[in-house]
């Protein structure tokens, strides 16, 4: 049929052929990045749903809410950072007390990323004398790459063990966390992430260790299949 010469020529006509290809270029480029978007792999817990997953009996020790522990900075403890934030202290008849913290994100992505202590002892005035990894075995076929520290402040010695775990790994350095965080975006999504810290007051390193991992494993016995996934992957 003949085009009436009165009517609109088609939008495309006198265009070269160069800002044809051009155009063409960018949106296959704008749809493949669309098709890469990471996408959200774990829904978001509620702080009730969260509170849960955390076990309130742990072997022999019994947790009560504290406020003493040593936290973030208070611009690394928005919402934006940490979704969840338990800490706890728990208490035993025949063992050291022992505090616990679990900060945890749904999602990891550049700027939303677990922190860990080596940031927060010292912003808090604490001077970090031991940073060594440690292999923390919670089960006869479970063993969780951590970090063992020592926080020292005025007469205060605070010995830890944490972990962080992204997605299915234990990154010990900020860039291993980073690689985990890529690693997941290439296969199409985005990670959850967790920090868990584990921590007592006293002055013999050896016996620090082994009433931490102690207690560690006595929390992968006690937490729920969904919290177990939560704190050891």
């Amino acid at each position: 049929m003949a085009q009436d010469k009165d009517s609109p020529a088609a939008p495309w006509l006198g265009m070269s052929r160069r800002s044809v290809f051009l155009g063409g270029a960018l949106l296959a480029t704008s749809g493949l990045a669309a098709l890469r978007e990471p996408v959200r792999a774990v829904k978001p817990f509620s702080e009730k749903e969260f509170d849960a997953l955390i076990p309130r009996v742990v072997g022999p020790w019994t947790a009560e809410n504290s406020s003493d522990l040593i936290l973030p900075p208070p611009d690394q403890l928005s919402q934006k950072l940490y979704e969840q934030l338990v800490t706890r202290v728990y208490l035993a008849e025949s063992k050291p007390p022992v505090m616990f913290l679990a900060a945890y994100s749904s999602i990891q992505q550049n700027n939303v990323q677990v922190h860990r202590p080596e940031v927060c002892y010292p912003a808090a005035g604490f001077v970090i004398t031991e940073n060594e990894p440690f292999t923390l075995k919670i089960a006869p076929n479970i063993e969780i790459p951590s970090r063992f520290l020592v926080a020292k402040q005025s007469r205060r010695s605070e010995m830890m063990i944490y972990w962080t775990r992204v997605d299915n790994k234990y990154p010990l350095k900020w860039s291993d966390q980073r690689l985990a965080m890529a690693e997941a975006n290439l296969k199409g999504y985005y990670p959850d992430g967790v920090l868990a810290r584990v921590s007592m007051i006293g002055l013999d390193q050896t016996e620090a260790a082994e009433t931490i991992s102690d207690f560690a494993r006595e929390l992968e016995k006690s937490a729920t299949p969904a919290g177990r996934k939560i704190l050891f992957g």
